[in-house]
């Protein structure tokens, strides 16, 4: 059961937007490197609008060297954000 409260937090993270500046950056790990030809389609075309940690993940990236000097693809839960 569910309790409604009124202004309490939420349970879960929010998710936040997309923006065009994490779109560049998980291009420059994507297809920027190598890995992939394109971005996925649903994030070319905005179907893919808000995240919770794809940032933090294209900091693990950049740090573990996974953009552009080996390792293997980015993934979010099961989605390839290349396609």
């Amino acid at each position: 059961m569910f309790l409604f409260v009124p202004n309490a937090a939420p349970p879960f993270p929010r998710s936040k937007l997309i923006d065009p500046e994490l779109l560049a950056r998980i291009e420059r790990l994507t297809v920027g490197a190598g890995r992939v030809p394109s971005l996925h389609p649903f994030l070319r075309r905005g179907i893919f609008f808000s995240h919770r940690d794809l940032a933090a993940i294209c900091d693990a990236a950049e740090v573990s060297g996974l953009g552009g000097r080996g390792g293997r693809d980015i993934k979010h839960s099961s989605v390839t954000l290349g396609g």
